[in-house]
């Protein structure tokens, strides 16, 4: 038996809603034209197109959404947009243990701070006005 491992793009109807393999997972939309189709098991080639310059607009506005919440924008390409965001150090978790362990987990909070990596995503809109992230 063999297993095929999906394509980047390719869609799926996992139980109450449409997800897309992402390269890592299937991941839902993150934003959606109308996102009450995005809970019906109907194939996309049923609905028809938006146009191109909406589906545009459209991924300006997740774009400008995602910023607003601390993405920085990387680059723009046809295929679509990507983002990086830098990953949240919960400083309380770290000064309680910093606190109980006498100082000694002061040195791991101070490796974190300066280890901080950003994820990056990247944002592509389909022909029926999904966001779907793409995880690079």
């Amino acid at each position: 038996m063999t297993v095929r491992t999906p394509t980047i793009g390719e869609y799926r109807w996992h139980r109450r809603s449409w997800r897309r393999w992402s390269g890592r997972d299937w991941a839902p939309a993150t934003y959606s034209a109308f996102p009450q189709r995005l809970g019906r098991p109907r194939e996309w080639a049923t609905y028809p197109e938006l146009p191109e310059l909406r589906r545009e607009r459209l991924l300006e506005i997740a774009v400008d959404l995602e910023v607003l919440s601390g993405a920085t924008v990387v680059h723009r390409s046809e295929r679509g947009v990507t983002l990086a965001q830098r990953r949240r150090v919960t400083h309380v978790g770290h000064f309680i243990l910093t606190v109980v362990t006498g100082g000694l987990w002061g040195v791991v909070w101070v490796a974190v701070l300066l280890d901080r990596r950003e994820d990056r995503t990247r944002y592509e809109v389909d022909a029926w006005g999904n966001i779907w992230p793409v995880a690079l």
